[in-house]
């Protein structure tokens, strides 16, 4: 008897939690979800734009064609992207050769 009691009141339980909604979302409707879900695109984008925001910056501060600007242009967007947790960019003060053959 004790039995059939506690089964009877957990799958009432059980029923009652599934049928509720809650605050995880399940109330909500699927336009609503996916509205509020970000897309690998935007991330995508905003991180580019803060990349080119870096250079801008960078340029801004440091706006001479001389090899000490262009030193320095690279040291705050390297900072700037290491602010930001970005990746960082090749140096344009001493650009990469190509391999000799």
């Amino acid at each position: 008897m004790r039995v059939k009691t506690r089964l009877l009141l957990l799958s009432v339980a059980a029923i009652a939690a599934l049928l509720t909604p809650d605050a995880s979302g399940y109330g909500q409707d699927a336009d609503t979800i996916f509205q509020n879900r970000e897309s690998r695109l935007q991330r995508s984008n905003k991180l580019w734009t803060q990349n080119d925001n870096c250079g801008k910056e960078s340029f801004q501060k440091f706006p001479d064609f001389t090899a000490p600007a262009a030193a320095q242009r690279d040291a705050y967007m390297r900072e700037c992207l290491r602010r930001h947790r970005l990746p960082p960019r090749a140096d344009l003060a001493q650009p990469r050769r190509p391999p000799e053959q």
